[in-house]
């Protein structure tokens, strides 16, 4: 799905998580391949009218919290 809106270029990009009705700990933004930081402006990044920010949903558990788990268990046994 694409949305367009127009933000102010002095606007912080946390400012499109709210437009876009999205969370910031499920997502990010990427632009220029870098990963955007939430308290910067547009501004800061030299973002202009027409350019494309892309959201990334970030994924959930993966495997160190499972060794983490598994590391705790062991040091509780012993």
């Amino acid at each position: 799905e694409i949305t367009t809106k127009k933000v102010n270029k002095n606007s912080e990009i946390r400012e499109v998580f709210r437009l876009l009705e999205s969370n910031e700990k499920e997502s990010y933004f990427i632009f220029n391949s870098k990963i955007l930081n939430l308290n910067k402006t547009f501004n800061d990044y030299n973002i202009s009218d027409n350019n494309f920010l892309f959201e990334q949903k970030r994924l959930k558990g993966g495997i160190f919290s499972t060794i983490v788990r598994a590391l705790i268990t062991v040091v509780k046994f012993f």
